[in-house]
């Protein structure tokens, strides 16, 4: 679990949103905590405009041997995914959600910068591509 903790505690998020037809920035908060007794790591975010609070819970699998993560949101979108660790300076985690009515499979990218800025690079699956569809600064609050 402390592959995780970079994502423990209390963020100012910048976010640019690649997905909308003209590209849109905006303000956001996250905040990390251990639950279940250090088992699992719960991230909620919450997104002033357009209104929404997001909900990761991120633990490890025993018997997986990997990282597993479950999404849900006040919107009724909910996900998995699932993640190796950290390989080569990253903490990828893909899977599916649904989302807008449509399941649509992610991969999110976390590197951390020198500073202890988190970056997370989304990344949508159209076709047999993978399209940019979000980057994320997470600043320590």
């Amino acid at each position: 679990m402390k592959q995780l903790d970079f994502l423990l505690g209390e963020f100012n998020l910048s976010y640019t949103n690649l997905t909308t037809e003209v590209v849109t920035t905006g303000q956001a908060t996250s905040v990390g905590k251990v639950i279940a007794d250090g088992r699992f790591y719960e991230i909620t975010q919450y997104i002033p405009v357009p209104g929404i609070t997001a909900v990761w819970l991120i633990g490890w699998s025993d018997v997986d041997k990997r990282f597993v993560s479950f999404y849900y949101d006040d919107w009724g979108h909910h996900g998995t995914f699932t993640s190796p660790g950290w390989q080569d300076g990253q903490f990828r985690i893909t899977g599916e959600s649904a989302v807008f009515g449509l399941t649509h499979r992610f991969v999110d990218a976390y590197e951390t910068e020198a500073d202890g800025t988190v970056v997370k690079k989304g990344y949508v699956h159209v076709g047999d591509d993978l399209v940019p569809g979000d980057v994320v600064r997470f600043q320590r609050a």
